[in-house]
């Protein structure tokens, strides 16, 4: 059977996951990759400790790419709130629920990424996050100002520059 990923384990720990499918051009992540992914990361976590944290962050990185929100929330739990993937892992959970209409877990991600928030880029995504929720609660006027809030205070950051994006499109709605 050929498989999508290789790994490789030097003799001082350090474990290199290669991807590429055989006989494809282009490496796309199609269900059966993911599962083969899952499984590997699976067995990889039994190899010890130290593979935890990075392995957790790499499940729930898969089961958000297979919109299982639920799923990854539960690996979410098991990376540090002091881990620096703790962040990125909510922000990607933000998202997922978010994805998924589920707006009441979308806002209990955000407060989890606010409160593990390690850089502006981070307070940046959350305020951005919380704005998105709220235009899709409320509508744009409502959002208005969160845009305008987020623009100002993070315009250097992707987020201000979404949020730029948002009151353009809500001033050519005449909102």
């Amino acid at each position: 059977m050929h498989t999508a990923f290789r790994l490789h384990v030097r003799d001082d720990g350090l474990a290199t996951l290669v991807f590429d499918v055989p006989d494809r051009k282009v490496n796309v992540f199609t269900r059966e990759v993911l599962a083969e992914l899952k499984s590997l990361l699976a067995d990889l976590a039994e190899r010890g400790p130290e593979m935890g944290t990075y392995l957790a962050f790499l499940r729930v990185r898969a089961e958000v790419a297979q919109n299982n929100c639920e799923i990854a929330e539960t690996f979410a739990h098991e990376i540090s709130p002091k881990s620096a993937f703790g962040s990125g892992v909510w922000s990607l959970l933000a998202s997922c629920f978010f994805r998924a209409n589920d707006l009441g877990r979308a806002k209990q991600a955000v407060v989890a990424l606010e409160a593990r928030a390690q850089s502006t880029a981070h307070r940046a995504n959350a305020a951005l996050m919380q704005a998105r929720i709220v235009e899709h609660q409320e509508g744009l006027r409502a959002a208005r100002d969160l845009y305008r809030e987020i623009l100002i205070r993070y315009p250097h950051y992707a987020a201000g520059r979404r949020a730029r994006m948002k009151l353009n499109e809500i001033g050519r709605a005449h909102v």
